[in-house]
């Protein structure tokens, strides 16, 4: 089984060989500092920024299962969306899932107005602010039915609107205008087969029962730091989201006890002894999220410039040893 039926497994709670693994975002600055250090001792020819071929081995050797291709201006493509094409053909030869993410009608409007700007709006004009979220939204659902490329087996709809402490907007807010706006953009997916992610930084424990409502297929994030509880996200909401992503980034910075790169044992016993805090995260994850299928392996937020290769490759080692 490859990537692809791993990832439709984990969606439709199908058996599958292994639960899958995949990173909403993998900088690819990250990505050469990893593939230096992990292929000098094979004389691997110096990493350039933006090689497909690296990138495809990056995932390879992390035993990633999909590949997340940022579509952050769907109606205004810029020069590189040919680019996008090449990556998201050679993904799927390659049998990788490939999701495309968009940014939701919250997260555009912020992008757009300022974050401070648009709470004022929100505050003084909440129906005209409904009624722009609305006219985006079509336009994004427009987008989903008829201009996705080719090769694109999911979507993940990206629209931050919590922060630590609970959402950046009443729950009510939500509920009457961006709640519609969530339900037309998943039934434009489901008319072209599709499923759909919600992603969200931020505790949006509030907004659960919305976001099931809305009919997303999947949760992505699920933020530790900000109060998400995975275990009661996973029994309250598991038999409808299929849930991606949770481990803290925070435990993937610095490199703790072990310093040499690749000098991790595959035993998981030994490992444990490398990167304590970082594998007790991964088993009890694992340990919280594996039964009965619906998950996907992998940290909140992607993997960026200044996270550990170490720490990273330990823990994608442990995760292929468990």
């Amino acid at each position: 089984m490859n990537g692809i039926g791993r990832v439709y497994a984990a969606i439709n709670r199908l058996p599958s060989d292994r639960f899958p693994r995949g990173e909403l975002v993998v900088d690819k600055q990250f990505i050469k500092e990893f593939m230096k250090k992990e292929t000098k001792r094979d004389n691997y020819p110096e990493p350039v920024e933006e090689d497909l071929e690296m990138e495809i081995e990056f995932y390879h050797r992390l035993g990633l299962d999909l590949v997340c291709v940022h579509d952050t201006e769907p109606m205004h493509h810029s020069g590189d969306l040919c680019f996008k094409l090449d990556y998201i053909r050679r993904f799927n030869a390659e049998g990788f899932f490939v999701f495309l993410v968009l940014n939701g009608v919250f997260q555009t409007l912020v992008n757009q107005a300022g974050f401070t700007n648009f709470m004022k709006n929100i505050a003084r004009w909440p129906q005209q602010v409904g009624e722009e979220l609305q006219k985006l939204s079509q336009k994004i659902s427009e987008h989903i039915r008829k201009g996705l490329p080719d090769g694109v087996h999911g979507i993940i709809i990206a629209d931050d609107i919590a922060f630590n402490r609970g959402t950046y907007v009443a729950p009510e807010f939500i509920q009457k205008y961006l709640l519609p706006c969530w339900q037309n953009q998943v039934n434009s997916a489901r008319e072209q087969r599709i499923p759909v992610f919600l992603h969200s930084d931020g505790n949006i424990n509030a907004v659960l029962p919305i976001i099931v409502e809305a009919g997303f297929d999947g949760l992505q994030c699920i933020e530790p730091a900000a109060g998400m509880n995975f275990k009661e996200v996973k029994q309250k909401y598991g038999k409808y989201l299929c849930l991606m992503g949770n481990i803290d980034p925070a435990l993937l910075y610095g490199n703790g006890a072990n310093n040499s790169f690749g000098c991790a044992s595959d035993d998981p016993h030994v490992q444990k002894h490398n990167f304590p805090e970082l594998a007790r995260a991964v088993n009890e994850l694992i340990a919280m999220a594996a039964p009965d299928g619906g998950f996907i392996f992998g940290t909140c937020s992607g993997l960026h410039a200044g996270l550990s290769t170490e720490k990273v490759k330990f823990m994608y080692e442990l995760v292929r040893n468990i």
